[in-house]
């Protein structure tokens, strides 16, 4: 598999969840302890990339992912596999240059708040995915590309626990095939909003997609999100 082909994406957003801004007395979540290094992830459930303005959907049956934690800080690189993927059902898909089955997204994560409490002992913390550029072909029938630079949006259920593994989810609006989760606070605890997944296919115009999943982050050790 391509880990070392590591894509550094959009990190222009890089400065809009870095490390904390003095001035405003505000700090983005801390992993610690800080000498926390790799994690792994697995979901239970089968993720989904949905096309909005088609029914085209992507289900991939399997997932798992590796991530890096950079020294003192809440962000790294992250590869996700997604495993036994499929068009609608039908079609095998693989991504370009993978393993028949296989599509490998890669790119940056970051510790963020969704939602702020009247103390940051009530804020809501989130992973922000920011996802490199990638292609994957569905059995010769459709041909999709990424672009660099989308960002996903996944609530961490158990962010103040001390454990080894969170729970994290990536949600769909209701009734909808858009993203569930599009807001968070940047370092200087100024509410933004992600920049769309865009996705097109055979060559077409692009359009946002939804990437939905239930998963679990394991360190290993035990570690604590403090706010």
């Amino acid at each position: 598999m391509r880990y070392l082909r590591l894509i550094v994406v959009a990190l222009v957003a890089a400065c809009a969840v870095g490390a904390t801004i003095a001035d405003s007395g505000f700090a983005l979540p801390t992993l610690l302890p800080e000498t926390t290094k790799n994690w792994t992830g697995t979901t239970p459930f089968k993720n989904e990339l949905w096309k909005l303005d088609g029914e085209n959907k992507v289900t991939c049956n399997e997932t798992t992912a590796e991530g890096t934690t950079e020294a003192s800080k809440p962000l790294g690189m992250f590869h996700i596999n997604f495993k036994r993927c499929e068009l609608q059902g039908l079609q095998k898909c693989t991504g370009t240059g993978d393993e028949v089955g296989l599509i490998l997204e890669l790119g940056s994560w970051h510790l963020v708040y969704d939602t702020l409490g009247v103390n940051l002992a009530a804020a809501g913390v989130a992973v922000l995915l920011l996802v490199g550029a990638l292609k994957f072909k569905c059995a010769g029938v459709a041909e999709f590309e990424i672009k660099a630079g989308g960002m996903v949006l996944c609530l961490i259920a158990n962010p103040t626990t001390l454990t080894k593994t969170f729970e994290y989810n990536c949600t769909k609006a209701s009734n909808e095939r858009r993203p569930g989760e599009t807001k968070y606070y940047n370092a200087a605890g100024t509410l933004v909003s992600t920049s769309p997944l865009l996705a097109n296919e055979n060559g077409g115009a692009f359009g946002e997609i939804a990437q939905l999943g239930l998963g679990f982050m394991t360190f290993g050790e035990d570690v604590l999100i403090m706010v």
